[in-house]
């Protein structure tokens, strides 16, 4: 269990990662990476030279301006 600010948490681990953990993401993107994010439900392959490769379960491209 965490307490944050006298909020209890408990550990949550989802029985079916795809149909309760992946939605839960995508609809709490924003909150997670930052309000300047964007969440691509996609599942595309990515792959390497040597031909490896694996399927990533969503992308998030983050559009912020370089600090100074």
């Amino acid at each position: 269990m965490l307490v944050v600010d006298g909020v209890r948490y408990k550990l949550w681990t989802p029985e079916d990662e795809e149909k309760q953990f992946h939605p839960m993401i995508k609809k709490h993107s924003k909150e997670i990476f930052g309000e300047d994010s964007h969440h691509f439900d996609v599942k595309k392959k990515l792959q390497s030279e040597i031909k490896t490769g694996s399927f990533p379960d969503a992308y998030v491209i983050k559009f912020s301006a370089p600090s100074k």
